[in-house]
């Protein structure tokens, strides 16, 4: 598995409110804060969004955003307009669509969208991966990706088919997957992190082999060699692009399995290696490690077949003394 499909596997998108809404005339509505995502997709007209410490941004038909996170956000026709506030109404089916404004006056603003919520557990990596907004224009590729990946959301969300909410968890997943690599295009990859990693050829080589074998206990010196780097450039190179050193990407990395995943997930697949393997982290390739390794096994005070002192005192000691303490058989 490449490192993004890992990642995004990791983050576990799940829970989402499917939205239909159209506006009409003035209106503006104030979303509260939300702890996962937003995503909308302008179908017809222009509208305004506002957030904290920004400058309000104008999206048309065509146009894209999505919000990791957001804050208290509004939503216009007109940047001036006191707002009001969004009441969530009661949704079991996970679909919602609602209308403001004045039904007879102006032209009408269709959206598409809505917000799903992410695995707790790994809120550190999705803060690391994604950007707090994500704008993509009507004009761009990314776009026409991204309402083909709405439309099919769109049409499994409001169907009662079996399977439904598995194949929204997966659509989830395709949808982050557009949202960053449209991320990566407008300016988010020269940030430290895994999307700058993967816009740089050779650490992106480097990560490939990391994730693709995450029980293999990798040296510098080998994902050196896979860069095409010697390893003093390929740290500092990797360092400075991921954020952290080698060493510390792969044994403290929020995508290590371990940590991100519960205990039972991990025990019942099959296919995840044991914890164990998978918390050897990438070292430097030192000979003294087994010797130091052996030493501490073989002086661990603890009594028993795996213990060299303890097996020399035993063969000293007097056949005797050795069954002194055995039970009497008639």
């Amino acid at each position: 598995m490449d490192p993004l499909s890992q990642t995004i596997a990791l983050l576990r998108p799940r829970g989402l409110l499917w939205k239909q809404f159209e506006a009409r005339g003035d209106w503006a509505v104030r979303f509260p804060t939300h702890e996962g995502a937003v995503f909308c997709q302008i179908v017809s007209g222009t509208c305004v969004l506002q957030m904290p410490e920004r400058a309000p941004r104008q999206f048309s038909d065509g146009d894209f955003f999505f919000l990791n996170a957001p804050p208290v956000w509004t939503l216009g026709s007109n940047p001036s307009l006191v707002p009001t506030e969004f009441t969530r109404p009661d949704a079991p089916s996970g679909v919602l669509a609602s209308s403001i404004g004045d039904g007879h006056s102006g032209s009408a603003l269709c959206l598409l969208g809505g917000h799903f919520r992410f695995d707790d557990v790994n809120s550190a990596l999705r803060r690391s991966l994604l950007p707090d907004i994500v704008e993509v224009p009507a004009q761009g590729l990314g776009a026409a990706r991204l309402r083909s990946v709405l439309e099919t959301i769109g049409d499994e969300a409001t169907s009662d088919r079996p399977g439904r909410s598995l194949v929204l968890d997966r659509l989830l997943e395709l949808l982050l997957v557009e949202v960053i690599r449209n991320a990566g295009k407008h300016g988010r990859s020269s940030y430290p992190g895994l999307l700058a990693g993967l816009s740089d050829h050779r650490i992106a080589a480097a990560l490939g082999a990391l994730h693709a074998d995450i029980t293999r206990s990798w040296t510098i010196a080998q994902l050196a060699d896979i860069a095409a780097m010697s390893r003093s450039a390929f740290a500092e190179r990797f360092c400075r692009t991921i954020g952290l050193p080698p060493i510390d990407y792969s044994a403290n990395g929020a995508w290590r399995w371990p940590g991100t995943c519960s205990a039972l997930e991990t025990i019942a697949s099959p296919t995840l290696p044991s914890p164990a393997a998978i918390n050897r982290p990438v070292r430097s390739a030192r000979p003294s490690r087994a010797r130091s390794a052996f030493r501490r096994r073989a002086l661990h005070p603890k009594i028993g077949p795996t213990n060299p002192r303890q097996r020399r005192l035993d063969q000293n000691r007097p056949p005797a003394s050795r069954c002194a303490h055995a039970p009497l058989r008639n």
